[in-house]
């Protein structure tokens, strides 16, 4: 264990990391920091760089700290910036076999503290049986589950890697599940939102996109958001926001595991948590969810959206629209060897698709997903679309339900006399033409089809956290 470890571990210190970057001595694939940093565009000293930190597998951190946008960072020859990082838990992990030495599949287990108090809840993977769990401190803890009951105690913030050996047939009588509970005070379902997002830009088109799905509905709305990529900022006004608008958010997150391909960029890790952990991201009470992507306005209730049958599928996608010619270029999944793949069959897109909780995992879904995603992911080149690719490659074993096409409009792929018949707009970015995503915002989002403009939503967002917008800064997502 180093220096900086030992005392950032053991003592209440703050270690700052302060690397010195010789552009022209080192390529993207030789920084000496790159244990700690995640960097790309290192050509120039004014190009463009990310910051991301690099942490052991037993510590969930958090940037808890500092104002500068780290997916976005563009410095001069000179620059100094300041970011604070936080551990805010510690992750217990391993692996769960039955005595015949298969995987307990599916098992699921909660953690209890010392005062035999529920903390959280998860599920076995096919994929070696591993799991995953969190707790805010150390101390000793109780993992109970039907078939295993295992006292832990956790020290220091490395975590525990632990083997829990599950009897078959056997059903701890402590052991119950903690299901999640409608909104007090509505008799109305409430209908769950998963979305994900990084860097200020999409942090200020996130808070748009729960203005517009909350003022939608009638029914209670709850946001779960990945917080693994989050500003500090964000989390604060995103609270502020959901108090002023009546919905509820809980911010969610899963140690990306050790024996799973990582990948090299934030934005592409984003699109590996849009599909590869849906069966342990959420409360395993939890049995329907609906993602929207950051940058989506909403001009329906999307209840009509949750209230969809369907029909035995595990999830629906829509289609990618086909209406706009001038673009019907650009879709390569119309030749070559996705058509081949898909048939007949549209290739979907992953700016919102609803999902049975429930079928996703008791098909085992999530192992699919990732088994695939760890063969696949071993040629750098496939999956340019990881979260888009993965879903319509696996469809043949994993079919999707189309959703109808009107609940997801864009302006890069749908005609524009479609845009009447829209629920929902996308501001996906056109093949064609580079428009700042502010810009497209304002134009799209504007006119009689709205009752609200994009302008008129951002600037009530501002008025509703109370405070000025955090600085623009890249557009590039």
């Amino acid at each position: 264990m180093s220096i900086c470890n030992l005392f950032s571990h053991h003592f209440n210190v703050k270690v700052f990391y302060t690397p010195k970057l010789q552009y022209a001595k080192y390529t993207s694939y030789s920084v000496p920091v790159n244990r700690y940093y995640g960097l790309k565009n290192l050509e120039g000293v004014e190009g463009l760089t990310s910051l991301e930190i690099d942490y052991s597998d037993g510590s969930d951190v958090r940037r808890s700290g500092g104002d500068k946008d780290v997916d976005s960072i563009r410095c001069g020859k000179e620059c100094e910036i300041e970011v604070e990082y936080i551990v805010k838990g510690i992750v217990i992990h391993g692996q769960a076999y039955y005595s015949n030495k298969t995987a307990a599949k599916g098992l699921q287990i909660s953690i209890y503290d010392e005062r035999d108090e529920f903390i959280g809840d998860t599920r076995v993977m096919d994929n070696l049986g591993y799991w995953q769990l969190k707790v805010m401190k150390s101390g000793e803890y109780r993992i109970k589950g039907k078939g295993v009951e295992e006292v832990i105690k956790v020290e220091g913030l490395g975590g525990e890697y632990v083997f829990l050996n599950v009897a078959e047939g056997e059903e701890i009588a402590s052991f119950q599940q903690d299901a999640v509970v409608e909104e007090e005070g509505s008799e109305l379902e409430t209908i769950n939102i998963f979305s994900v997002c990084t860097g200020h830009l999409y942090e200020r088109f996130m808070k748009i996109m729960m203005l517009s799905v909350t003022q939608s509905t009638k029914n209670p709305v709850h946001f779960y958001l990945l917080d693994t990529f989050l500003s500090p900022g964000f989390r604060e006004e995103a609270l502020i926001l959901s108090s002023s608008l009546g919905c509820k958010i809980t911010f969610v997150s899963y140690k990306w595991p050790p024996w799973l391909r990582s990948q090299s960029t934030i934005q592409r890790k984003i699109w590996g948590y849009k599909i590869l952990f849906l069966d342990v991201l959420f409360p395993q009470g939890l049995d329907r969810i609906i993602f929207v992507d950051a940058d989506q306005v909403f001009r329906e209730d999307i209840r009509e959206l949750w209230d969809l049958n369907l029909e035995e599928h595990v999830y629906g996608y829509v289609p990618f629209c086909d209406s706009n010619k001038d673009t019907l270029g650009f879709q390569f999944w119309r030749e070559g060897y996705w058509k081949d793949l898909l048939g007949d069959k549209p290739y979907h897109i992953s700016a919102l698709y609803l999902v049975d909780l429930n079928k996703f995992r008791d098909d085992g879904v999530g192992d699919i997903l990732r088994a695939t995603y760890e063969s696949l992911s071993r040629d750098p080149g496939s999956l340019s679309n990881l979260d888009q690719d993965l879903p319509n490659f696996v469809s043949p074993q994993v079919p999707i339900f189309s959703l109808p096409q009107e609940w997801l409009w864009c302006e890069s792929w749908c005609s524009l006399d479609t845009k009447v018949e829209s629920k929902t707009i996308d501001l996906c970015n056109n093949p064609l033409k580079k428009e700042p995503k502010i810009d497209m915002a304002r134009r799209i989002i504007k006119g009689e089809l709205f009752e609200k403009s994009w302008e008129d939503m951002d600037e009530e967002v501002k008025l509703r956290i109370g405070g000025e917008e955090i600085e623009e800064r890249h557009d590039e997502l």
